[in-house]
């Protein structure tokens, strides 16, 4: 299901030293700032990582897991969530938003479990 390769401790701009496939890798206490990340594979496991001001665009996040995980001035643009799980994680000034042809995120059975939300727009019906 996911990579093998563990990286810990890091910091990202820009995307500048991973590929495109997210899953190929695991990240703990790692910090994302500025990455524009368009297509391929976002389904990837992150534990107490920070993704700021950041552009998700028509990507999968399918199958990912994300654990304890703060994502500040984020967007989401027509994302697919399916089956993917966020636990205690964190959203502040996020947008979950539309992509250019007018298509939502797709939340379809991924799971928010004690999320929270604030200032966020279009954020998934939590239960």
């Amino acid at each position: 299901m996911f990579g093998s390769t563990l990286i810990c401790d890091d910091d990202f701009t820009c995307m500048n030293r991973i590929t495109r496939n997210m899953s190929d890798y695991y990240f703990k206490n790692c910090t994302f700032r500025e990455l524009e990340f368009e297509g391929g594979d976002f389904g990837t496991v992150m534990v107490f990582c920070e993704l700021r001001n950041c552009d998700l665009y028509w990507s999968t996040v399918a199958a990912g897991l994300f654990v304890s995980t703060r994502f500040v001035g984020t967007a989401f643009r027509g994302i697919i969530f399916a089956g993917s799980k966020f636990i205690e994680c964190s959203f502040v000034d996020c947008n979950f938003g539309k992509d250019n042809l007018d298509g939502d995120c797709d939340f379809a059975d991924a799971k928010f479990i004690d999320c929270e939300f604030q200032n966020t727009v279009g954020a998934p019906a939590v239960a």
